[in-house]
């Protein structure tokens, strides 16, 4: 993971476009079997983390935090919030002229 850090680091910025992260904190059954509480809580805080410097980055980031499901699930689980943040993205990248006139 931190030579995939580093790579992304030096790459370009994320272009500065609306941005709606869906950060997923739910506890997959297989994984909680597997790894200890601490260790699924320093996970949840790391994606948790990552997604806010991602969304901070940009002038109209924001995060959603979907404690009910995994992430190999959302689209399954939660297709209302991934339908409603690709709305939303999609709203705010409209000029404002088209805002006005729908």
């Amino acid at each position: 993971m931190a030579a995939l850090a580093t790579e992304l680091r030096a790459g370009p910025n994320i272009p500065d476009v609306p941005v709606v992260a869906l950060t997923v904190v739910g506890t997959d059954p297989a994984q909680q079997a597997l790894t200890s509480e601490r260790t699924l809580q320093e996970m949840h805080a790391g994606h948790t983390r990552m997604d806010a410097a991602l969304v901070s980055a940009v002038s109209h980031g924001e995060q959603r935090i979907l404690s009910d499901t995994v992430h190999h699930r959302l689209c399954f689980d939660r297709p209302d919030a991934v339908v409603q943040a690709i709305r939303d993205v999609i709203d705010r990248a409209r000029p404002q002229v088209d805002r006005a006139h729908p």
